[in-house]
């Protein structure tokens, strides 16, 4: 029997992964015939494989073996029951980047490793330049009521991760060679495109399935400022509001005026808490991978705005609460 090549997406977050993952299942669903296994196991209902990675990040050394052998039963049955008998299956999971550092590198290793013959592993990584990552991923964490401002205390926090990410790339590079890609592409980059050539696939269905995914593109300044402080927003109204209704609001054309649709967080002490991780992270090995392909952190050319409440005007509280019933916890 030919060999089937699984093919295993491990992130990072904020590169596209969402965006991918929904247009695979989407693709699947509405072509079915498509030569391409993405299996239910460690997925689930899901659209991604997070229930996979974790299962490898908690489990005994002895038991990584059990959940590949699982992987390769699940894979062999979804080949045999498709039509065209794919010789390629895919796993993608931005959880899987919490496994690529120093400390978990070696189960990622491992779980490579404890295949049977009959299954092929590759794995990529999507590396995204690092001051853009982070501030990403802050906003992201403030739209969910987890963070509260303070962007350059979260710089310096993140500085210990980082280490231990390129520790475990040089790790996995090392011990994985060629079956570990470790991508680290410029501007201009999509994910589907990549991933496509990745599998074997033509990029144009995946693409249009992509095109119908909802944006998840970055709030602008005054949307961001009213879910980081939605507390204050709800006080200020006299209700209750859902997070999820706020964003649905925001999806739906609602704009505050004069808002600012490109900014940054980057002052000086967040400034001065990049270089100090930058600095940090220059000295550990994997950090070469990084540098060559995208460099020290560009320039920063969008006007600086912390997330204060103030920037959210009487004028901008009294539009939002004419949506009152739409927002209504």
């Amino acid at each position: 029997m030919t060999q089937t090549r699984l093919v295993l997406h491990l992130g990072m977050p904020k590169t596209g992964t969402s965006l991918l993952q929904n247009a695979l299942v989407d693709l699947l669903r509405t072509i079915p015939e498509t030569p391409l296994i993405y299996p239910g196991y460690g997925r689930g209902q899901r659209i991604a494989h997070h229930t996979l990675a974790q299962d490898i990040m908690k489990a005994d050394p002895a038991d990584i073996t059990a959940i590949a052998e699982g992987l390769a039963a699940d894979i062999a049955d979804a080949r045999a029951a498709h039509s065209a008998a794919p010789s390629v299956a895919a796993c993608s999971s931005e959880a899987f980047t919490n496994l690529c550092g120093h400390t978990s590198a070696p189960r990622l290793a491992a779980f490579f490793d404890a295949f049977p013959y009959s299954i092929a592993v590759e794995g990529f990584i999507v590396l995204r330049e690092l001051s853009d990552f982070l501030e990403s991923m802050f906003l992201q964490s403030t739209r969910f009521g987890h963070q509260r401002p303070g962007f350059a205390a979260y710089v310096a926090s993140r500085q210990k991760w980082a280490v231990a990410l390129f520790q475990g790339l040089a790790f996995l590079q090392e011990r994985l060679g060629d079956r570990m890609s470790i991508d680290a592409p410029g501007r201009g980059f999509d994910v589907i495109p990549h991933f496509a050539q990745k599998v074997g696939l033509p990029a144009g269905p995946l693409q249009r399935c992509a095109d119908r995914v909802p944006s998840t593109a970055r709030p602008s300044l005054k949307e961001q400022v009213a879910m980081t402080h939605l507390d204050q927003v709800e006080a200020a109204l006299g209700f209750a509001i859902r997070r999820q209704n706020l964003v649905k609001l925001y999806g739906s054309g609602f704009r505050f005026d004069e808002d600012c649709a490109q900014f940054t967080l980057y002052d000086d002490a967040a400034l001065a808490a990049l270089e100090d991780l930058m600095g940090t992270v220059s000295k550990t090995p994997g950090y070469a991978l990084y540098a060559a392909a995208l460099g020290t952190p560009r320039a920063r050319t969008k006007p600086v705005h912390s997330l204060e409440f103030s920037h959210l005007s009487d004028a901008d509280l009294a539009a939002l609460g004419q949506h009152s019933d739409a927002l209504a916890a």
